[in-house]
């Protein structure tokens, strides 16, 4: 994609935007998108869910405003669904409920974020395409991820999230994203390795 080309976001044709490589909407797309980039490089690197969740809503944020800007229907709802769902996480984690309540809550949400994710992509006529059909997964799986507990399971649902993306951003060309979802992918690993798997060590020796 090196020319300059219309990208309608709907069969109604709503509103156009420009896009292509190298164009100004294509390099502000890069430039919300390395934003994000830095508050979720900080985020993984937090044990504390919490600040794990605040963090990864900024990102999110920050990078489906980029997504606005590549033109990519089914991309854009994804984006706005993780930030959705970020932001439940969020305030989840500051909510105490019975354990129970809190489960049958958070799968009642995450399946209302699927359907919703589902049928956008079903609206828009994105289903049927590849690029669709793997926001549609990529979305569900990381509407998985941030109905995690703990920091570490997140950490862990990070890789295979990461991975998917990477091949997302390859099918509509957007390098910064890649870089971005290969540095998340490499910052979860490293948190694994840095805050789950030595501190378990740690433990283990001090109980010798």
């Amino acid at each position: 994609m090196f020319f300059t080309q219309k990208n309608y976001y709907t069969s109604d044709t709503l509103y156009s935007i420009e896009v292509g490589m190298f164009t100004t909407n294509w390099w502000i797309g890069q430039g919300f998108a390395l934003i994000g980039l830095i508050f979720i490089v900080i985020g993984l690197q937090q044990k504390n869910r919490r600040n794990l969740l605040w963090l990864q809503t900024i990102s999110a944020a920050f990078i489906t405003v980029g997504f606005f800007f590549l033109g990519e229907a089914s991309i854009i709802v994804l984006g706005i669904i993780v930030v959705l769902q970020s932001i439940f996480s969020l305030i989840l984690s500051y909510v105490t409920l019975r354990s129970k309540v809190d489960l049958i809550l958070r799968l009642c949400v995450g399946a209302f974020f699927v359907a919703i994710l589902v049928g956008t992509n079903i609206y828009l006529s994105q289903s049927f395409s590849v690029v669709g059909a793997l926001s549609i997964v990529v979305g569900i799986s990381m509407i998985a991820m941030l109905l995690q507990r703990k920091a570490a399971q997140i950490r862990k649902m990070m890789v295979f999230t990461q991975t998917l993306c990477i091949i997302l951003y390859l099918l509509v060309f957007s390098p910064v994203n890649i870089i971005i979802s290969g540095l998340r992918l490499a910052s979860a690993v490293i948190g694994i390795v840095r805050l789950d798997l030595f501190s378990r060590l740690n433990f283990r020796l001090d109980s010798l």
